[in-house]
């Protein structure tokens, strides 16, 4: 790709460094020690608790710090980067890893910053290790190693790079982070994967507020919608995150288990761009089905709201603009009970923008 056309943020080479064949990539288990427990999220999200955690592989060291994913658009504004290079660098200073995706633009940006900041930092890609992706950022991933960052991937050397991996390391990133920023994003884009995510696992979610009507802040605004945590400056990231990080630091848990997902696979397969359709939302995080719930299990008690929209649904898909001017409700509210709704499993979104209940 000519200098000229590479979204702006990346560390460009001519060709992938001569010294990365001689970096060997480890495999680590699900019984190795070193295994994070984190993964076990993921089975529970796509496969239940019956399902089998897959092999990682690494190279570098995976920092011990709480870590953060930061994630965003390839092709980002030159204000975007500025902008997600003062995250980073707050981020570094309450003594957090960096985690991103070592794509251009706001991923690039991410690492680079991290490595000025002395931050451990770690790229989460899809296919081997032993064939760098983008083959320009070589250079980048050598200076994370060297730095006692990581790179970790779903994929043994050699395996060849296929779309829907990209969708799988969007969720091992959202999964082994504290928390998951989203600092520029189109309406369909990878970053919104990992926001999906990080909603369904339950984690915090920080977005940057996008305009609606611009095509690379669109999909921030529509995450805003659902529920995310809007961030304006970096100060009002480091302070969402002091009372979770202090949490973590005394050993408590942080957030509840997410609803399983029945009768779902637990890695996006081949065929497939993304998860397994039934077990979809409208950006592509999984959801839970009402059929999740044990024969013992009581179903939750909903607020005013949340009961008034879910009285309001039936077999026939309405759109969230009707259920706003049927029930007189603001549509920040309908979309909240929404929200609730679809992670009960109680509610789909089909098509997108219209919800209708779960037989």
């Amino acid at each position: 790709m000519p200098e000229n056309q590479r979204p702006r943020g990346n560390i460009a080479t001519d060709h992938p460094s001569r010294r990365w064949d001689q970096v060997r990539t480890r495999t680590i288990h699900p019984n190795d020690p070193d295994y994070p427990e984190a993964m076990s999220l993921l089975e529970l999200v796509w496969g239940g608790a019956a399902a089998r955690s897959p092999p990682l592989y690494i190279r570098g060291t995976l920092p011990t710090r709480p870590g953060i994913a930061v994630v965003g658009t390839r092709k980002a504004t030159q204000r975007a980067l500025d902008f997600t290079g003062e995250l980073v660098k707050a981020l570094a200073e309450q003594n957090c890893s960096i985690w991103s995706g070592g794509a251009w633009g706001v991923d690039a940006r991410t690492h680079q910053v991290a490595l000025e900041a002395a931050a451990p930092t770690v790229v989460v890609t899809a296919g081997g290790l032993d064939d760098p992706y983008p083959s320009d950022h070589a250079e980048l991933y050598e200076r994370i190693l060297g730095a006692g960052g990581a790179l970790l991937s779903l994929q043994a050397d050699g395996a060849t790079r296929r779309r829907h991996q990209f969708v799988q390391r969007n969720y091992v990133l959202a999964a082994l982070t504290l928390a998951t920023v989203v600092t520029q994003a189109p309406a369909k884009s990878g970053a919104r994967y990992t926001a999906g995510a990080a909603r369904r696992l339950a984690k915090p979610l920080f977005v940057v507020p996008g305009e609606p009507w611009s095509p690379k802040g669109a999909g921030c605004a529509i995450e805003l919608v659902k529920g995310a945590t809007p961030i304006a400056c970096a100060d009002d990231l480091t302070v969402a995150l002091r009372p979770l990080l202090h949490r973590l630091a005394a050993g408590n848990t942080l957030w509840p288990l997410p609803y399983s997902a029945q009768q779902t696979e637990l890695w996006p397969q081949e065929q497939s761009a993304s998860p397994p359709e039934a077990a979809l939302d409208g950006d592509g995080a999984s959801r839970a089905t009402s059929h999740d719930r044990g024969p013992d299990e009581q179903a939750p008690s909903w607020d005013e709201h949340t009961a008034l929209v879910l009285s309001a649904l039936g077999d026939a898909p309405t759109h969230s603009d009707a259920l706003c001017t049927s029930l007189s409700l603001s549509y920040l509210c309908v979309c909240q009970a929404l929200l609730t709704l679809c992670l009960h499993g109680v509610v789909v979104e089909a098509p997108p923008g219209h919800y209708r209940r779960v037989r």
